[in-house]
């Protein structure tokens, strides 16, 4: 099942600020959400899954 959250949330879960998320958001590095009204929903696992990515690509030089 798909858990998707405000930035907030996602935020809390992750350790993230909220003001890095949205700015992922508003600049197209994170695709994963919808935009209902004028609240952001974070598709949770895909954040986290972009996380271990981009850290996987830190340990091994982005030779991923």
């Amino acid at each position: 099942m798909i858990r998707m959250v405000t930035i907030k949330e996602a935020a809390r879960e992750t350790g993230l600020t909220y003001c890095c998320i949205r700015r992922w958001i508003l600049s197209g590095e994170f695709t994963y959400f919808i935009k209902t009204g004028n609240r952001y929903l974070v598709n949770l696992d895909r954040l986290i899954e972009f996380l271990n990515q981009a850290s996987d690509e830190r340990r091994h030089g982005g030779d991923v």
